[in-house]
């Protein structure tokens, strides 16, 4: 499905969570005036710098999950589209409200309906070059709320085009080093999802069986110097299996 039609169904599955009169955000936290904007749109044209108190303490802060529900759809569209430079929260921190909310217990609509944004927005940005969002973020947001992170990382690798070779090279660079250590995967937010991270760290292990020829035809390819740079040093620091 298509990540804005997968953004149209969260919307039209979470309808039914009304925007409360008092969304009971801290008052020791948070100015009233933060309370007031959310109430003064309506949910579709609520701005990326009016939600983003929320979407930085929801359910920490601020709110309970009826109000996490009511404000999602927005919430995800704002991430998957909005390409402005407001100061929203990082990626992990939005998309990780699903984990604070309890998502694996509510309703199985509800979960279907998120699930299919998560891989249509990680689809989305493997496809994206230069990133929107940084594919180590997206990686690790998606540890926080996925048990399972198989199937993305197996669309990562069946994914076609330049863009997704692009991706991985850039995540081998910041990585490679630290799993070759057995040492944790260097963003901060893996640090509680241990199982998965795991599962990521091995995965990239096997970097010269997945993705060293793609990364070789895509170098000979290239003609932009960043680029060029970005393949090459993936190439020299992959781990090569004899």
């Amino acid at each position: 499905m298509a990540l804005r039609a997968t953004v149209e169904q969260l919307y039209a599955v979470f309808e039914p969570y009304k925007l409360r009169p008092d969304t009971e955000a801290c008052p020791c936290c948070h100015r009233p005036e933060e309370e007031r904007v959310v109430h003064q749109a309506p949910l579709r044209r609520l701005t990326p710098d009016a939600l983003s108190g929320f979407a930085g303490d929801s359910l920490m802060t601020w709110g309970d999950v009826v109000d996490l529900k009511h404000f999602l759809p927005r919430l995800f569209e704002i991430l998957a589209f909005d390409r402005s430079d407001v100061d929203f929260p990082d990626t992990e921190t939005v998309v990780g409200a699903l984990s604070r909310g309890g998502w694996n217990d509510w309703p199985v609509g509800e979960r279907d309906a998120v699930r299919s944004f998560l891989r249509a927005f990680w689809d989305d940005q493997l496809h994206a070059w230069p990133p929107h969002h940084d594919i180590d973020a997206m990686l690790a947001s998606i540890a926080r709320v996925e048990d399972d992170v198989t199937p993305y990382l197996d669309g990562w690798e069946v994914a076609t085009g330049r863009a997704p070779v692009l991706h991985f090279a850039d995540f081998l660079r910041y990585n490679i080093s630290r799993a070759a250590l057995g040492q944790r995967l260097s963003n901060e937010f893996f640090s509680d999802r241990p199982d998965q991270e795991a599962l990521v760290r091995t995965w990239l292990l096997g970097a010269d069986v997945r993705f060293r020829a793609r990364i070789e035809e895509a170098f000979l390819a290239e003609t932009d110097e960043p680029s060029l740079e970005l393949l090459s040093g993936a190439l020299d620091v992959m781990p090569r299996r004899d």
